[in-house]
């Protein structure tokens, strides 16, 4: 039996038979109509969220949990690679994945409910709240695949700690890829997130009508340009990286809309503004971070740069082609030491440098 409801004259798709759900979300996905196509995106995946139970693993006896020590003042980037990362690791190793968080900034954005350790028992919040049980473990690099966490959470002693705490940015898609329906689920944004890039993305077609394709672009500089954060090794991407690849998808996939998003349009709009070539580009300001990562996910096609946020946008799109800037970070600094480009990069995104 299959239900569909009309909700602002676009179906959703929920009921029983998900498979039905998904094929019919899939083939109205097609439709030339821009801002329908993306306003369709947004409510499916907010549809397929609804129904998501939490994700679980094959509980043992006794209770064991898992959960990260994570930090209130961390971007929105790196907040969902701590958070996908634990729920991928508490899947494989038979652990209750909870965070010990209160008031997080990030947690609101989203429509699905994190594993909070307040939605725990009394009595297994008391377990866990004894700082004997709990042992902190750290991957050994924070953009490379640590092989021997699994290993390390699933030895079983006579005396193994009850909760283990996971630290650091465990920046790895293979740490949770093998549940990405599950992730994808539960980084659904709120009806207010997307309905905010939804906005964005109505009013920028009303401008561009014939527009029939969407290429997100997100530009990361500000902060990576200090002098401190060079030396560490981040590197902004290049102007004729962007230019290029602005210019070829724009060409390719034409009529498009082009939606920049960055922490310095001033840059950007020097960079693309004053040249016909360059008409159908669309700066997005004024927005919350998660409407701006929310709107980028909802792209045919992606421009990456550098960073966490440019990553999590690109993660949790459907967009046929994703390029991210191969120049960083810098060879030979600290930060490419912790960094591994096959483990931190699926493999399906494209690579570019300078052209």
């Amino acid at each position: 039996m299959f239900v569909g409801i009309v909700l602002q004259g676009i179906c959703l798709c929920t009921g029983t038979d998900q498979d039905a759900e998904m094929k019919m979300c899939k083939r109205a996905l097609h439709n030339p109509n821009v801002a329908f196509r993306l306003k369709l995106r947004a409510r499916c995946r907010q549809s397929a969220a609804a129904d998501e139970k939490l994700i679980s693993s094959e509980k043992r006896s006794p209770e064991l949990f898992l959960t990260h020590d994570m930090k209130q003042s961390v971007g929105l980037g790196n907040f969902l690679f701590m958070v996908a990362s634990l729920l991928g690791l508490a899947y494989t190793s038979g652990r209750i994945p909870y965070l010990d968080v209160v008031n997080n900034s990030h947690t609101p954005y989203f429509a699905a409910k994190f594993p909070m350790l307040t939605d725990l028992t009394t009595e297994q919040q008391a377990v866990l709240l004894t700082p004997d049980l709990v042992v902190r473990v750290a991957p050994f690099h924070w953009g490379k695949f640590d092989r021997t966490l699994g290993a390390r959470l699933n030895r079983i002693q006579p005396h193994a700690p009850i909760s283990f705490q996971l630290t650091e940015y465990m920046q790895s898609w293979r740490y949770f890829h093998h549940i990405r329906p599950q992730i994808l689920r539960q980084f659904t944004f709120s009806r207010d997130v997307y309905d905010q890039a939804l906005r964005t993305i109505e009013s920028a077609i009303e401008i561009h009508p014939n527009a029939t394709t969407a290429i997100g672009v997100h530009v990361r500089r500000g902060d990576i340009l200090t002098e401190e954060s060079q030396t560490y090794g981040f590197t902004a991407a290049s102007d004729s990286y962007l230019l290029h690849l602005v210019q070829n998808l724009s060409i390719t996939y034409r009529p498009a809309v082009v939606f920049v998003v960055s922490n310095d349009q001033p840059y950007c709009q020097g960079l693309l503004e004053g040249s016909s070539v360059f008409s159908n580009v669309v700066f997005v300001d004024g927005n919350s971070p998660a409407a701006d990562m929310a709107l980028l996910t909802l792209m045919d096609h992606l421009i990456l740069t550098v960073g966490s946020f440019s990553w999590w946008s690109a993660y949790l799109s459907d967009a046929k082609d994703i390029y991210y800037y191969e120049r960083w970070p810098a060879e030979g600094t600290i930060m490419a030491q912790g960094f591994s480009r096959r483990d931190y990069i699926p493999p399906s995104w494209k690579p570019l440098g300078d052209v």
